[in-house]
């Protein structure tokens, strides 16, 4: 039971990559660069570019792909989003009225929440006019349109009011988001703080919101959501990752396991937290402990070859994404039946083990008829 390196994509990009997507079905992995206007589209299996997608004016700042709706969203610093089929067709690129920092995505009600400077904008997808754009778009590729259109209706319709600081959002860059399967959205931002918005009162903003102050003593640049123990991780620019309830508890911190900007992940398959760590390699966490298990799975799941700088786990999968600081790509798959942790202070060969239910040690016996126990480690 192991996260296995299964491919590493070298020099995916000239400058430190800023965002990673996921699309399960095509197995396809969506990445952008700082200072990128350009978004690439790798082959998870193979390794190799795909393609390419132009269209930002301004740098590309935050990438989410639907499953639900097979499409990318890409957000920049050019005040649009641009909106993508996933075989790269550009549908629009759609103004928001300011630079895009980062997106969420709700699938049970398909809203596309947008952060950006102090301001949170939710839209909803309106997927009858994608199709149409799209579908549109082939005849003209095909000949069969002529290639003006007018007054062309906008895919993304507001939703709700806009959610502005200092009093219903962040006063700061609005850095990451995501959507609980409860319902609720949450953010972390610049200003230290965390938000936690309830989707059935956005109608009156004030009752949905919960403002968690002080969180971190830097800003907050990562976020994951814990979906077994429905808990929300935080990384730090202040080299820390926290754990936090929906309701705003403090449930448990690991300080100082970077000396830079901490980057978190959760992957449902191995129940455990990771985390980019000193010198940007890979940390776990058991949440069950909790404690810090790094040092008993970093053989068995590739945690010490890379210099990891940003952490991905698509949703509904078992694929961690990571991008190193060498500009590579790095895909690790769940596989259940790898080893989970690897002990070597056995002094001869093995010829047999014993787990003992009761008390949760291993029995190890080798050649010289000795036998060892391991406690609390398995």
């Amino acid at each position: 039971m192991a996260m296995e390196v299964v491919k590493v994509i070298d020099e995916a990009h000239e400058a430190p990559i800023t965002s990673l997507a996921f699309n399960p079905t095509r197995r396809e992995i969506y990445s952008a660069a700082d200072g990128d206007k350009i978004i690439r589209i790798w082959d998870a299996k193979s390794g190799q570019l795909i393609r390419t997608q132009p269209g930002h004016k301004g740098s590309v700042t935050c990438l989410v792909y639907s499953a639900a709706v097979r499409l990318l969203f890409s957000g920049s610093i050019d005040n649009t989003i641009g909106i993508w089929t996933d075989k790269g067709i550009n549908l629009q690129m759609a103004p928001v009225g300011g630079p895009v920092f980062s997106l969420g995505w709700d699938t049970k009600q398909r809203f596309l929440i947008v952060g950006g400077h102090s301001l949170i904008q939710i839209f909803k997808v309106d997927l009858v006019e994608a199709r149409r754009i799209a579908q549109q778009q082939r005849s003209v590729a095909s000949g069969l349109k002529d290639s003006t259109v007018v007054d062309v209706p906008a895919i993304l319709r507001r939703h709700f009011v806009p959610l502005k600081g200092p009093d219903l959002c962040h006063t700061e860059v609005v850095s990451c988001i995501l959507v609980t399967h409860t319902g609720k959205v949450v953010t972390g931002g610049f200003d230290k703080c965390i938000c936690v918005y309830d989707f059935d009162k956005l109608e009156r903003p004030k009752e949905a919101m919960q403002r968690m102050r002080g969180c971190h003593s830097a800003a907050i640049i990562s976020m994951s959501y814990d979906s077994v123990n429905n808990t929300i991780l935080t990384g730090s620019i202040d080299g820390s990752m926290k754990v936090w309830s929906l309701e705003g508890r403090l449930l448990d911190k690991f300080e100082n396991i970077n000396d830079q900007s901490v980057t978190v992940s959760y992957v449902p398959g191995t129940n455990m937290h990771w985390a980019s760590g000193r010198f940007g390699r890979l940390v776990a966490f058991d949440p069950r402990a909790p404690a810090n298990v790094t040092k008993y799975v970093t053989e068995s799941n590739g945690l010490d070859r890379f210099n990891v700088s940003l952490l991905f786990a698509p949703d509904g999968t078992e694929i961690l994404l990571g991008a190193s600081k060498q500009r590579q790509i790095i895909l690790w798959q769940f596989n259940r039946m790898g080893a989970y942790r690897i002990f070597k202070n056995q002094s001869a060969w093995l010829e047999g083990m014993i787990v003992t239910c009761n008390t949760r040690a291993l029995a190890r016996g080798n050649a010289m008829s000795n036998v060892n126990n391991s406690s609390n480690n398995i």
